[in-house]
C-alpha cells in the first residue's frame, strides 16, 4: 500500500500536478530538497531546477519525477496544440503520455498495453493513451472523424486476436465508444 505522507507538486504556469510518493522514497526526496536549500511539504520545483538536478534522483523516484515534469510539459503543449487545431501535434503528444505512462509511471496491464499499442496503429488515429483509474483502466484515442468507424472495427478485431480470453467478455456493441468533442463543459 502507497504510504501517502507526503506531496511533490509543481505549478507550471498552466496547470498544477501533484506526485504522491512512499515513506520508503522520502529520504530521497527529502535530500533532493536540502540540496536545493528547501524543506517543506508542498513545493514548487521549476522545471529547470528539476533539470538541474533530476541526477540526484534514481531508480524509480527518478522515472516518477520524469514522468511528471515531462507529462507537465506535454499539457502545457498540448493546450497550444488543441488550441490552434493541430490534431496531429495533439495527438503526438498523447501517445507520448501513454508511453510515459508504461514505462516510466509503471502504469497498465498488458491487455491495457496492448489495447493502447492497438489504437495507435488503428486507421486515422492521431494518438492513445490510458484514461481513467483503478483497476480496469480503459483507453482513448484521438480519431479523424472520417475513420472512427473504420478504425472502432480495427481495434475490435485487433483485439480480439491480442486477448482473445478477455474480448470473449466483452459486450461489442458498447466495447467501443464513439464521441464527439463538445464546446466545453460549463454551467448555464
Amino acid at each position: 500500500m502507497l504510504q501517502r505522507d507526503m506531496i511533490f507538486a509543481s505549478n507550471l504556469n498552466c496547470v498544477e500536478f501533484q506526485l504522491w510518493i512512499s515513506e520508503q522514497q522520502q529520504q530521497v526526496m527529502i535530500d533532493f530538497l536540502k540540496d536545493l536549500g528547501l524543506w517543506l511539504f508542498f513545493l514548487t520545483v521549476t522545471i529547470e531546477e528539476y533539470t538541474t538536478h533530476q541526477g540526484l534522483l534514481h531508480g524509480d523516484l527518478a522515472k516518477r519525477a520524469k514522468h511528471f515534469f515531462t507529462e507537465s510539459a506535454r499539457v502545457c503543449a498540448g493546450i497550444d496544440a488543441w488550441s490552434s487545431g493541430n490534431l496531429e501535434a495533439f495527438g503526438k503528444l498523447m501517445s507520448q503520455s501513454g508511453l510515459s505512462s508504461i514505462h516510466n509511471y509503471e502504469c497498465g496491464c498488458e491487455p491495457l498495453v496492448q489495447l493502447r499499442e492497438i489504437l495507435v496503429q488503428a486507421p486515422g488515429v492521431f494518438g492513445a493513451r490510458f484514461s481513467g483509474a483503478g483497476f480496469r483502466g480503459c483507453c482513448v484515442a484521438l480519431v479523424a472523424a472520417a475513420h472512427a468507424e473504420e478504425a472502432a472495427e480495427y481495434v475490435q478485431e485487433s483485439y480480439k486476436k491480442a486477448q482473445p480470453d478477455l474480448a470473449k467478455q466483452l459486450n461489442n456493441a458498447t466495447a467501443v465508444f464513439i464521441c464527439d468533442s463538445a464546446d466545453r463543459a460549463h454551467v448555464r
